[in-house]
Parts: C-alpha cells; structure tokens; sequence
C-alpha cells in the first residue's frame, strides 16, 4: 500500500511539471518574445507600450517553475530575505520575478537611463520614488518626490512603468508576504549600474538624496535562475 502510495505521489509530480507547467508558462514566453521583437527594433515609447500592454495578462499563476514555490505560504517558510529570480537575461532586457517576505526593503535604489516595467502580482508593497535634482552638496542632491503609493490585492493594478527621467530612484517595503515581476530594458551592466542613496530630510521637511558608495549593509537580496532561465546576449 505504502509503494502505491508513493508511486501515485510521484506520477502526480511528473504529470504536474511534464504537462501542466508548460501549459502555465505560455504566456510567460508569450511576454519574452513579445518583449524581444519589441527591442530588436527599438526602445521607443511605443515599444515600452506594447510590452506594459503584453504584461498586464500575467498572474501570480503564470510564474510556475521547479524553483519557486506555487504560494507565497510555502515560499516563506525557506526564505527570510528578498529573491530575485532571474527569467531572461540579454544585452537587451533582463527579466525577473522578486518575492519579498513580511517586512524586507528594496532600499532606495536607481535605474540609470533605463526603463523598468513593473506587474504586481499579490501581496501588499509601498512604493516611493524621486527624480535627482540639483546637487546641494558632495554626494548629495535635491530629491523631488514622484511616486508615493501602495500596492495590495484589492484592486487590479496596471503594469507600472518607471521611466529613465521620471521617479526613476525608488524604494519598495513588503507590508506581507509580496511578490511582483520586472522587465528592465536596457539591462544593469557596465554602462548601467545600480547606484544605492540615503534618503535625507531637513528641517524644513524638504527631501534630498545622499549618494551611497556601496549597498545598505543590512540589505540582503538572494539571487537564483527561474525555471528555464534563458542567458545568451548572441539571442537577442
């Protein structure tokens, strides 16, 4: 009865990740070949538009893999810390799906002279952002707030995009146990690197960004490969 058992649980399995999750990750791929055609031609606006319109389609149920779990329950009983998982990653875009357990921060953070498109999925998140403005002092700049909302499942958000010129610097708390999915085009490399701020308040109550020389020390993020993950700048 016991090997019955056992043999019933394993063809379920094999059934599960042989049929059903390659039925689960089409519109997944559907979004990256979207997304490739796009920026083969161009990164203009209406590029950036017709790939926000492809993934406004995608659910917490588009993102199966032999990797991450299927729930944000059972995610968060191995991790303690924000997950980035790599889907794509090319010299034209990377794409990625970051789950962040009850608490954690993305600290305040840019994206030099790229666009980042975002697609909540569950979960409850603040977002802030700025533009860098003027510079007041060595490392430290005028900050003019942009963005300043909260992401939760009770209502049906639309892909957000942050643009190179427009709240571009950005901070993100998990109020629970979260999740989202990123397209960044260009993607981080030599040209495009992270740079990581403080954010000041004076007083009288103005904001202004410090430039940070390396991550927060505290900041923790983990990083691994999504089901199938494609890496190959010749692809793209």
């Amino acid at each position: 009865a016991v090997c019955c058992l056992f043999f019933l649980v394993l063809s379920f399995f094999y059934l599960f990740f042989a049929l059903v999750l390659p039925f689960k990750m089409a519109l997944l791929k559907e979004v990256e070949s979207i997304a490739l055609a796009c920026l083969r031609e161009s990164s203009s606006s209406a590029a950036i538009k017709q790939i926000s319109d492809a993934c406004e389609k995608l659910t917490s149920s588009d993102f199966c893999s032999s990797r991450v779990p299927l729930s944000p329950e059972s995610h968060f009983l191995t991790r303690k810390y924000p997950m980035m998982y790599t889907i794509h990653e090319s010299n034209l875009m990377t794409m990625a799906l970051f789950v962040l357990p009850k608490g954690s921060i993305l600290p305040l953070h840019d994206h030099p002279r790229m666009n980042v498109l975002t697609k909540f999925l569950y979960g409850d998140l603040s977002i802030v952002a700025f533009d860098k403005g003027n510079a007041l002092d060595d490392g430290i700049f005028e900050a003019n707030q942009k963005v300043n909302f909260r992401w939760n499942e009770k209502e049906n958000w639309s892909v957000h995009h942050t643009s190179p010129d427009d709240g571009n610097i950005h901070e993100i708390f998990a109020h629970s146990h979260s999740a989202f999915f990123d397209i960044l085009t260009p993607p981080y490399n030599e040209t495009h690197q992270i740079t990581y701020y403080n954010l000041l308040r004076s007083e009288n109550k103005k904001f202004s960004l410090q430039l940070l020389d390396e991550p927060p020390q505290w900041f923790v993020c983990g990083g691994e490969t999504f089901f199938e993950p494609t890496k190959n700048n010749n692809k793209a």
